[in-house]
C-alpha cells in the first residue's frame, strides 16, 4: 500500500505537466523583441550614404576621390545603429576585479547568433574600401572598387536579414555597370547629338 500511495502523486504530477496548454510556453519569436522604431530610419540613412558612395564610381569619368566622405558617413550610421540597439556590439573583457552588478532582464532587441558576425563583417568591408580611397591610399582601381562595393551591398543585405532589420523603402541600391569610354582617339559625342558616324 505504501508503494502505491507514493506512485499515485507522481502520476498526477506527470499528467498535469502533459496537459499544460502550448500558449503557456513562450515561443522563440515571443522571446525576441522587435527592433526599435528608429532602426528603419537608420537603415534608410545607411542606404542613402552607400548610394552616394556608388555615384562617383559610376560617373563619367569616375571620381574615386569622392567616395571617402560618404563611406565615412556610412561608418557613422553603423555606429548609430549600434547605439540604438539595432546592431549588436562586440563582446568586451570582464573588468578585473569583477564588479557585482545586479542582473536586470533586458528588453532590447537581440538578433540571432549570426547577427553579430554579419555586422562585424559589414564593418570590416566598409573599413577595407575606405582604406583604399582615403588620401595616401594610392590610385585605386575603379573596377576593383566597384566589385568591393558589390560585396558591401551583399554584406549589408546579409546583415539586415541576420539581424531581423527591415529593408529601406524601395530596397537597397545596386551597382550599375561601369560606363564605357570611347576608344582612344575618338571624340566624345556632344550631349543631345546622335552617336558617332560609322566609319567609311
Amino acid at each position: 500500500m505504501k508503494k502505491i500511495a507514493t506512485v499515485i502523486p507522481l502520476i498526477t504530477v506527470l499528467f498535469a505537466a502533459s496537459v499544460i496548454p502550448a500558449a503557456a510556453v513562450p515561443s522563440r519569436s515571443q522571446t525576441v523583441a522587435d527592433p526599435p522604431a528608429a532602426c528603419l530610419d537608420l537603415v534608410t540613412k545607411l542606404s542613402d550614404t552607400v548610394k552616394k558612395a556608388i555615384a562617383p564610381l559610376t560617373a563619367l569619368p569616375p571620381d574615386p576621390g569622392k567616395v571617402a566622405a560618404p563611406l565615412g558617413d556610412s561608418l557613422g550610421v553603423l555606429t548609430q545603429m549600434q547605439s540604438s540597439k539595432c546592431l549588436p556590439t562586440p563582446p568586451v573583457s570582464v573588468p578585473t576585479p569583477p564588479i557585482e552588478v545586479p542582473v536586470v532582464p533586458t528588453t532590447g532587441f537581440q538578433g540571432p547568433e549570426q547577427c553579430l558576425s554579419a555586422a562585424m563583417n559589414l564593418f570590416s568591408i566598409v573599413f577595407g574600401i575606405l582604406s583604399k580611397v582615403v588620401p595616401g591610399g594610392g590610385v585605386p582601381d575603379v573596377t576593383k572598387l566597384l566589385a568591393e562595393v558589390t560585396g558591401l551591398l551583399k554584406a549589408l543585405t546579409d546583415t539586415l536579414a541576420a539581424c531581423g532589420l527591415p529593408a529601406p523603402p524601395g530596397g537597397l541600391p545596386s551597382v550599375p555597370s561601369l560606363p564605357t569610354l570611347p576608344a582612344p582617339g575618338l571624340p566624345i559625342p556632344a550631349p543631345g547629338l546622335p552617336g558617332l558616324p560609322a566609319a567609311a
